[in-house]
């Protein structure tokens, strides 16, 4: 009952991707060993604001903000390295238990997460880089424009799975396709007593 998706899903995956560095991975050399990692705290007023103030005025979850940081300092990158394209394709990948796939399920006696990954495209063409990050008007107008992109996946891209994994004829079909590049992965929030 997925198989109306596939021209999405194909629509996503063909989109072209550029590479995301000044040269192709070489597996010889781009190996854990060579991966460097970068790590920024953000003080606590930043973070209540991202994580509360931010979603109400936008009637938007974080991960969509997310994204629109992701897309726009991507897309920037690009530019700044004479790649101009304004979309991105974005792995999105999550526990699996905001939405189950069998409306009412009680999940609340199951250990693990059921982890689901789909494509998206996100595409930032009528934003004004420069005026989004540095904080104008075009920042709000990327959010909402991400917010809205993110909206159309069907099912919250539950059905990609079944589809890429699970039914022998999609799956060919999207196998062959190139995959992104980019993976988000956002566990979510967590509340600790003080």
């Amino acid at each position: 009952h997925r198989t109306h998706e596939l021209p999405h899903w194909r629509n996503i995956l063909t989109t072209p991707d550029p590479p995301l560095g000044t040269r192709p991975l070489d597996p010889t050399h781009d190996t854990e060993n060579t991966t460097t990692h970068t790590t920024i705290e953000l003080p606590p007023h930043t973070t209540h604001t991202l994580l509360t103030t931010l979603p109400t005025t936008y009637h938007c979850g974080i991960d969509d903000a997310l994204l629109t940081a992701l897309a726009l300092a991507i897309t920037t990158w690009r530019h700044r390295h004479h790649t101009p394209t304004h979309t991105l394709l974005v792995n999105i990948e999550g526990h699996g238990r905001t939405d189950p796939l069998i409306p009412g399920a009680d999940l609340t006696r199951t250990i693990g997460w059921f982890t689901t990954i789909h494509p998206t495209l996100l595409d930032l063409t009528d934003i004004d880089l420069d005026n989004a990050l540095t904080g104008g008007p075009a920042t709000g107008h990327a959010l909402t424009t991400i917010k809205e992109q993110l909206h159309n996946t069907p099912d919250h891209g539950t059905g990609y799975g079944p589809l890429r994994y699970l039914n022998p004829h999609t799956a060919t079909q999207l196998r062959n396709l190139p995959q992104p590049q980019t993976t988000l992965n956002y566990l979510g929030r967590f509340d600790y007593p003080p």
